[in-house]
């Protein structure tokens, strides 16, 4: 399901809009069928459907040798965390268990257990970020390309079917403008 294309139907209504009164009679009925909003959503909700049909068939879900290593950490990350937790409940069992510190800065000293479980938090956090940058970063690239492949195709479109009955028009005018010419130069030279 998509939005309205009238946004981007607008421009090419206007253009054969603008281009209609300048065209000879006989021809204007099938320019003005062009220029219905209905034909112009048609043919280009089939544009877009055709190039994203296209790149879903090519589809290959992206992955990376990085994500595979931080999958590895994140094992070492669940491992540490299981590891403290085991530590904790020792502790609570144990009452008053001898358990070295760490002198930090600011905060004096603190029970090793808690650096432990605050480094591997850090860690964990880091790898999550890690993560999320690489593999919005592949995502983005990807979304370009589709949007680069869908421009083009559009361009196509709009050229090879939608501009092409204006380019014809225009062409059959200027031709006739210039045999008219041709034949108003030829009747004043055989006047004189």
């Amino acid at each position: 399901m998509r939005g309205s294309l009238a946004p981007a139907v607008e421009p090419l209504r206007e253009l054969i809009a603008t281009t209609l009164p300048t065209v000879p009679g006989s021809v204007r009925g099938s320019l003005a069928t062009l220029s219905t909003p209905a034909v112009f959503e048609q043919r280009l909700a089939e544009t877009i459907d055709r190039s994203l049909t296209t790149e879903a068939a090519e589809f290959r879900v992206p992955t990376s040798a990085l994500w595979s290593l931080i999958g590895l950490g994140n094992y070492a990350v669940t491992a540490m965390l299981i590891f403290c937790a085991l530590w904790f409940a020792a502790l609570f069992l144990i009452h008053e268990a001898p358990v070295g510190s760490v002198d930090v800065p600011y905060l004096g000293a603190i029970p090793t257990p808690v650096v432990l479980l605050a480094a591997t938090l850090v860690v964990g956090f880091l790898l999550a970020q890690s993560l999320r940058l690489h593999a919005g970063w592949l995502g983005r690239r990807w979304a370009r390309r589709i949007g680069k492949q869908i421009t083009v195709g559009v361009r196509e479109r709009i050229t090879d079917s939608l501009l092409l009955p204006i380019e014809r028009f225009d062409l059959a005018r200027q031709q006739l403008a210039k045999a008219a010419r041709g034949a108003a130069e030829d009747c004043v030279s055989d006047t004189t």
